[in-house]
């Protein structure tokens, strides 16, 4: 049975905030971080990782979304932060402000309930986050520290965010690859 690595996301359209993330990303890189950085064209929340999917499995996901009520939000894009803590970091990621993180929560509830009703458990509280870099080692930590308190407040832009998307990622050398297998648009 052939499967797809699936997951269920909310894009980041908005070129200046995409611009902006450049940018700390690029900061990230002159700090000497052991790191590999997410193409910036790739920005998404995960609402839900599904891991490698059966066709009959995607199938299903996709008529569960289609019945999805829930409604787009504005988001605020707010600092940047790490997980899963300062002592060890494995990742790097852009943060929203705090009004939006409920709307972003009810989005991935609403997410959650439709797939759980064929089989696929919740795994734990969705955590709204943008995955900016993925750190490598522990080379120049204390510099990213730094770099994370200079701009724990910047304000990256803001958007609307207005469809939920499932995808696939293909792995490669060079980073995933994204392709959407379906976009459902949200409410008002």
């Amino acid at each position: 049975m052939d499967t797809l690595r699936t997951f269920i996301a909310l894009d980041i359209r908005n070129d200046g905030v995409i611009d902006n993330v450049k940018g700390a990303q690029s900061l990230i890189h002159e700090s000497g971080v052991d790191a590999r950085y997410v193409d910036a064209r790739s920005l998404h929340f995960t609402v839900r990782f599904l891991g490698e999917t059966s066709d009959e499995t995607i199938d299903r996901v996709k008529k569960v979304l289609m019945n999805v009520k829930a409604r787009k939000v504005k988001v605020q894009y707010q600092g940047i932060g790490v997980f899963p803590g300062r002592h060890r970091i494995n990742v790097v990621w852009l943060g929203v402000e705090n009004h939006c993180k409920d709307e972003l929560r009810s989005i991935a509830d609403e997410v959650n309930r439709a797939i759980f009703s064929f089989g696929i458990q919740s795994r734990g509280t969705f955590q709204p986050h943008v995955t900016i870099a993925r750190i490598k080692s522990s080379r120049n930590r204390d510099k990213l520290l730094s770099l994370i308190d200079e701009h724990i407040d910047q304000i990256f832009g803001e958007e609307t965010l207005d469809s939920v998307r499932l995808k696939k990622s293909v792995l490669t050398p060079n980073g995933p690859i994204y392709d959407d297998l379906l976009s459902i648009r949200l409410g008002e």
